[in-house]
């Protein structure tokens, strides 16, 4: 069996965290003054893309070294990390929505709703690093 390459874990772990501190910057924002500069709405599209793209890379590639069963979309990737105990199941569970707001954000980009953007950098933004931190321990390289 092949062995999971530390350098794609590692390299997607860094392209996260760098989209999760340019995410930051929105956190104490108002919607209003979120939604006033199209700038902002660029920057926190493209960085959740980024950050949500990176996390789904690592899940595929662990699956497939790892040889469990083929996810059928985004969201499963989650599940099927959970249920193989590389990511705690409840974190899992509680984070593969986000697979539904990469497909948004790529796939409906028309009709985002910018407000529900927001929020989801509010209430989710730590999500990132914990999954980092989880990924991490699975691989042995915390």
């Amino acid at each position: 069996m092949t062995k999971i390459d530390l350098s794609v874990i590692i390299s997607r772990i860094e392209k996260i965290r760098i989209a999760a501190k340019k995410l930051a910057r929105f956190v104490g924002l108002s919607v209003n003054d979120f939604k006033s500069n199209s700038d902002n709405i660029d920057i926190a599209e493209r960085n959740l893309e980024v950050a949500i793209e990176a996390m789904l890379d690592i899940g595929n590639h662990i699956i497939t070294i790892s040889g469990f069963k083929k996810p059928d979309d985004y969201y499963d990737i989650f599940i099927i990390l959970g249920k193989n105990h590389v990511l705690n199941m409840e974190f899992a569970e509680s984070i593969a929505p986000l697979a539904g707001l990469r497909n948004a954000i790529v796939h409906d980009y028309m009709d985002i709703d910018h407000e529900q953007l927001l929020e989801n950098i509010k209430n989710r933004l730590s999500d990132f690093e914990e999954f980092t931190k989880q990924i991490m321990l699975f691989v042995k390289i915390a």
